[in-house]
């Protein structure tokens, strides 16, 4: 077997695996909740590891709830004490703005409560930007002693239990791994069917694409918003059991401009504005008349055959309310290292072409 493979089966074959796959991140946050609540003193080298040296304090009552605020875990020894943060992301990795806007959201409820807030992302993959103060990036990985070191303080079935989920946070922390594009960027971007069955099988495949969404849309972001270039982020989702990368800039009349990356398919395509024909065959036809020569899907000289053509019936396809979009298929040996590239190029060919038509 493949590494992958074998780090599937790995982590596919525990049993408390299983029973976190019905809500993944909420699994991991209540696993911290739990520790936290009932036993803070034997867990206080998770606590350390995540920057909170102290979660009881004399005479004072603990603040410590989960799904506080929009935020996953708030946890304070009091207060007047400090407070920190944890925002629990196990899939795709929130942007900067993203974090901005939670601390806005939580920053003046905290502060009136404790003695300075530490705000954490904890992920499976870290971020591959520079997070902005105060945030700061922790992964499951950097909290593997500390869970090991917290299981041995513990006793009976607690410890059994702690000890399994340690042993469990390392196995998904390989398998990320072992899928994160940023590790794999001479390696093709296509998952074969059979693998992807088998992710599915796992209950693995969304966890699987929204890992290498979020991580494609980091890297993307970084090489298109390089020599000071300010041409926005990539986004990343999960549809249809596909991982999702688009790109888009605003035009004429409030219609947007770019690209997207479902699957095999690399979309160009155009978001009609408010103004314009709301029912689909005017609106395929506005996009037509007006900007045909946006959809033209030649690859630039260096990447020859990261696309090959549409081989479909439907001149226009979209979806509502206001998508009009056409494609080309890339290639099955299409690493991500030249799908880096062809975001790019298509990015910036897509510029170009807004600006002509402003």
């Amino acid at each position: 077997m493949s590494a992958r493979e074998t780090a599937v089966a790995a982590l596919t074959s525990l049993p408390l695996y299983q029973l976190s796959t019905a809500g993944m991140e909420l699994f991991h946050t209540n696993a911290l909740y739990w520790l936290a609540l009932h036993r803070p003193d034997e867990s206080t080298p998770l606590w350390s590891a995540l920057g909170l040296h102290a979660l009881r304090v004399a005479h004072l009552e603990p603040f410590i709830r989960r799904e506080w605020r929009h935020v996953d875990l708030v946890l304070s020894a009091g207060p007047g004490q400090p407070a920190l943060i944890i925002e629990n992301k196990i899939g795709a990795i929130p942007t900067a703005e993203q974090l901005v806007r939670c601390q806005t959201d939580v920053d003046h409820h905290v502060a009136t409560m404790s003695g300075g807030t530490d705000y954490v992302l904890l992920t499976l993959t870290s971020p591959s930007f520079a997070l902005a103060k105060p945030w700061r990036s922790v992964t499951y990985r950097d909290l593997l002693p500390a869970l090991r070191e917290t299981a041995g303080r513990l006793s009976g079935d607690e410890a059994a239990l702690v000890s399994s989920y340690a042993e469990m946070v390392g196995r998904l922390d390989e398998v990320a791994r072992l899928y994160d594009p940023a590790g794999t960027l001479h390696e093709a971007v296509k998952l074969s069917p059979a693998e992807r069955d088998a992710l599915s099988d796992g209950r693995l495949l969304s966890l699987v694409e929204k890992v290498r969404a979020g991580r494609f849309a980091e890297l993307a972001t970084q090489a298109i918003g390089g020599e000071l270039r300010e041409l926005g982020a990539v986004g990343a989702g999960l549809s249809n059991g596909w991982g999702l990368n688009e790109w888009f800039v605003v035009g004429h009349a409030g219609r947007r401009f770019g690209w997207q990356i479902q699957g095999s398919q690399f979309k160009l395509a155009v978001l009609t504005g408010p103004r314009d024909p709301k029912d689909r065959p005017r609106r395929e036809k506005l996009v037509q008349d007006s900007y045909e020569p946006f959809f033209d899907f030649t690859p630039p000289d260096h990447l020859p055959h990261a696309l090959e053509g549409y081989k479909g019936k439907k001149v226009w396809l979209g979806y509502e309310p206001n998508f009009v979009y056409r494609y080309a298929e890339i290639t099955p040996n299409t690493t991500w290292a030249e799908l880096l590239a062809l975001a790019e190029w298509f990015t910036d060919r897509t510029q170009a072409f807004v600006d002509r038509t402003r």
